[in-house]
């Protein structure tokens, strides 16, 4: 496949997410189980909580969706890091 034809943005986001869910599970095998590699769901877990609760209550209690949103959270902040570099390495 070839990656050049991939927005570099888009790339980065893919590539956040699997880091981040191979760190977890990286952590949790050298801690014997002591670091939840789930770890990576809690900052989304608790924004998207604090976002539907009051107008959606039975919305944020959702699991799939809790997901879906982290997932998202985590695509966005790595594709603002890869536009971020990418317009550092384009002034430099």
């Amino acid at each position: 496949m070839n990656y050049k034809k991939i927005p570099y943005w888009i790339l980065s986001g893919i590539i956040t997410i699997l880091i981040i869910i191979i760190v977890g599970i990286i952590l949790s095998l050298i801690t014997f189980g002591k670091f939840n590699y789930l770890f990576w769901l809690i900052l989304p877990s608790i924004l998207f909580e604090e976002l539907f609760e009051t107008c959606c209550y039975t919305f944020s209690n959702s699991q799939i969706a809790n997901l879906i949103f982290a997932l998202g959270f985590w695509f966005v902040i790595g594709s603002l890091v890869g536009l971020i570099v990418l317009e550092i390495k384009n002034k430099y």
